[in-house]
């Protein structure tokens, strides 16, 4: 009986193994000829981040979402309502991704602490990035990450549009208290602490705004901010924390702003659509290997009309997601122009393959298929409760050391 057992469990392990090997060998095949199996329209649908105005999975919503297939999506506080709200529509999010697409979704939010938090756990006040710098401490900033990650993981979140790296001396600049201050090395330092922290919850960190905000006082979400610098003067202050990011081995996506930058590019384009800011400087010169998310192309500092023409030259430009934040009709307007002129252009085709094909080995690198819509919601929930305790104890933390640090000084 054991004997014939024994004999039994050989042919099913010889089968299995055959099964696994021609499974693998079909895995092979498809990835190989991925090129001739994966349309151009698949394609550029994963170099689009869209936002909607929808803070729940409707027909709307999904018919759009089909027709596109984007590669990310990012969510707003007009779609954040509950958190038992949000957990359900980003089940929503997750479950059509599958059924579209092979690769799975970048979902994303702003949660950086202080002004821009999208999420709110109560009436409790999240830390900004300034009252971290402040505070100096690389272990609570750390535990500002463990509290973002696990806050974004229960809530289906796999990215956070945070930390900001721009160094900010003075409130009255448009980054103002987003920044963990004026120090580059520390501002480095703080971010690596946070981004570190969020990844063991498995979510992806984005340093932002690449070439660096510093000390400008215009917001570019209405007009197009501008700095004088020289290159020189710029990689030892604003571009500094970039480049101590790019020599590192941490996975993580820079976001590209819309900031001129008139010694280094003479043309004066928005960072987001110049070569000689992202390609040359970025990838080139400072080496980042991650990937470069656009910032709104909506935005009024872009200045360029129109939304497809936008989207070229942030793609020629070497972004490698762009980013439209707002309204479906322009979303759907960039994607057919992309589409057309990638029919058009070999030139142009040859780009949108590259920016393809590096955005969807990152994410098999980076992101963990995790199947998120089949969680129970009611867990989910329960967990929230968890994170609401590990706050309030973190918070008492940060304000008995804010305490004993003004003692110090005084």
């Amino acid at each position: 009986m054991y004997q014939k057992n024994t004999d039994n469990n050989f042919k099913m392990l010889f089968i299995n193994k055959h099964i696994f090997s021609l499974s693998f060998i079909v895995t092979v095949l498809l990835y190989t000829n991925a090129g001739f199996s994966v349309t151009v329209e698949q394609k550029i649908g994963q170099l689009l981040v869209l936002g909607t105005p929808e803070s729940q999975m409707n027909h709307r919503l999904m018919s759009h979402l089909s027709s596109i297939k984007p590669g990310g999506i990012i969510l707003f506080k007009r779609n954040i309502k509950s958190h038992k709200q949000v957990i359900e529509l980003n089940k929503a999010l997750h479950k059509l991704n599958d059924l579209n697409s092979e690769h799975p979704l970048f979902v994303m939010t702003d949660q950086e602490g202080g002004s821009v938090t999208r999420i709110h756990i109560e009436n409790h006040s999240i830390p900004s990035a300034a009252e971290l710098g402040q505070m100096n401490n690389y272990k609570l900033t750390a535990s500002m990450g463990y509290f973002t990650g696990i806050l974004l993981e229960t809530l289906g979140f796999n990215m956070n549009l945070a930390p900001v790296v721009d160094l900010s001396g003075s409130y009255k600049n448009f980054i103002g208290s987003r920044s963990f201050g004026s120090d580059p090395n520390l501002v480095f330092n703080h971010a690596m602490a946070f981004s570190k922290a969020m990844k063991k919850y498995n979510v992806l960190s984005t340093l932002k705004l690449f070439p660096g905000h510093g000390n400008t006082e215009v917001d570019s979400h209405l007009e197009t901010p501008e700095k004088s610098e020289s290159l020189k003067e710029l990689l030892s202050s604003d571009l500094f924390p970039f480049h101590l990011a790019s020599k590192s081995k941490f996975p993580y996506v820079i976001m590209s702003s819309h900031i001129r930058l008139s010694n280094v590019d003479k043309s004066r384009m928005p960072a987001t659509f110049s070569k000689k800011i992202i390609n040359d400087l970025l990838i080139e010169k400072l080496k980042f290997n991650g990937l470069v998310i656009t910032d709104d192309l909506l935005m009024q500092g872009t200045s360029i009309e129109s939304v497809g023409r936008k989207a070229e030259l942030a793609l020629r430009a070497g972004n490698h997601l762009i980013m439209f934040a707002w309204s479906p009709k322009k979303q759907h307007e960039a994607f057919r122009y992309l589409v057309n002129l990638a029919h058009e252009d070999p030139q142009f085709l040859n780009i949108i393959e590259h920016r393809y094909n590096k955005v969807v080995a990152f994410k098999s690198s980076f992101l963990k298929s995790n199947e998120f819509w089949k969680r129970p919601t009611g867990a989910q929930i329960k967990k929230i409760g968890f994170i609401k305790s590990r706050l309030n104890h973190l918070l008492k933390k940060i304000k008995k050391y804010q305490s004993q640090k003004q003692a110090l000084n005084f």
